[in-house]
Order: C-alpha cells, then structure tokens, then sequence
C-alpha cells in the first residue's frame, strides 16, 4: 500500500495510486489511480481490492495518514490493516515498487498530466508478477508473515 509516484517536469505533477498483493510470493498486485487521498478514496479502494481478491485474506500495510484510520472507515471481511511505525517508508514494500517505477521512468519528461498517466500505466504493465514478487518479497516480511500465520 502507497501512494505515489511523482514526476517533476515544466511543470508540477502529482499522481496518487496504491496497490495491494494479496500473496507476496506470486506478486499479485492491484493498481488504481487517485486524484488526490482522503477517506473516501481509500474506502474505495479497500472495497475494490477486497472484491478483486474475494477468495483472499489481504493484509494491507499502511502508514499513520489520517484516512487510513479514519473511524468511518468500513473494513471489508477479507482485509486486515497493519499500521507501520510512523516516518518508517522503508518498511513498507511498496515502496520498492514505486521506486522500480520512478527508474524507468527518470528520463521521460511528459508535457502534462495524461502524459504522466500514460507513461505511468505503461510502466505499471511491464512489471509482472515475477518482478513484483522479487520487489515486494523480502524474506525477512515472508518469514514475519508466516511466523504470525498470516501467509
């Protein structure tokens, strides 16, 4: 879970988008964008992810932003929220895909917002599942995850 990336060319550019897997190994991913972040948005995309993986638990890992422990928020039966330690981006994996992405896309300077979009969801279909998996599944979240029965 994550929000990014971001690109600064002429101009200024700011695209939110999360992803959740529901299984590290196999790095099955959800990507959806966002126009900015609030509650509502991420209530939305719990409920996306949870129907695009009904038959699955999903353990979403999330910061200490304000939305994602709003009370209003209605969890859906198959997602279970892990908050990390505040100012900790580090330990949250997907943070290693956004900076996959944000690499390839260094040397591009698109000309506005639906440039982004477009070089972004290109991008975002390159990586399948087997590299998703190499960035998101360290052995040390593997073995915390299935330690805790949770994997």
């Amino acid at each position: 879970m994550g929000s990014n990336p971001r690109q600064k060319s002429s101009g200024s550019f700011r695209l939110h988008g999360y992803t959740a897997s529901s299984n590290l190994r196999r790095g099955e991913s959800f990507f959806y964008e966002f126009s900015h972040l609030n509650t509502d948005c991420f209530q939305i995309f719990l409920d996306l992810v949870s129907e695009k993986f009904a038959d699955s638990i999903i353990i979403l890992q999330v910061d200490q932003a304000g939305c994602h422990r709003a009370k209003r928020l209605r969890l859906p039966h198959n997602i279970i929220l892990i908050f990390q330690p505040a100012h900790s981006p580090e330990l949250n994996p997907i943070e290693r895909v956004w900076l996959h992405l944000k690499q390839g896309l260094r040397f591009s300077l698109p000309k506005n917002m639906d440039e982004l979009r477009l070089l972004v969801k290109n991008r975002l279909s390159e990586m399948t599942k087997s590299v998703i998996a190499s960035l998101v599944g360290r052995d040390s979240i593997l073995d915390a995850l299935s330690v805790a029965s949770l994997l």
